[in-house]
């Protein structure tokens, strides 16, 4: 038995909202791209540092309340673009990735 310990450079996306390259799976249009992982890395770490920062500061101007965590709603676009998704009333993150923001108080906690 041979086993396969080469570790993956690329993952596969598949983003039914996207148009460019047409592929028909079960009645649906989607786009179909290998992304380079260190693209992803990279992308996600950035918008993570930009929510991260975002919630902070508005955690800071709360006064005697305190923001403890926000769940932030991701998306992976084909093209290795992450985005945050909207928060319209209703919408869901159906498929999408939800990351989970915890805010330590000044005693680390």
């Amino acid at each position: 038995m041979t086993v396969n310990t080469k570790k993956a450079q690329t993952l596969l996306v598949l983003d039914p909202y996207d148009r460019p390259a047409k592929h028909t799976v079960a009645s649906q249009t989607m786009g179909i791209a290998r992304v380079p992982l260190e693209s992803i890395k990279s992308n996600m770490e950035s918008v993570l540092g930009d929510c991260a920062e975002i919630f902070k500061n508005v955690s800071a101007t709360l006064g005697n309340c305190r923001m403890e965590y926000v769940d932030v709603s991701l998306g992976l676009a084909v093209d290795g673009s992450v985005g945050v998704l909207g928060s319209k009333l209703g919408a869901e993150a159906k498929g999408g990735i939800v990351v989970r923001l915890v805010f330590k108080d000044e005693k680390g906690v």
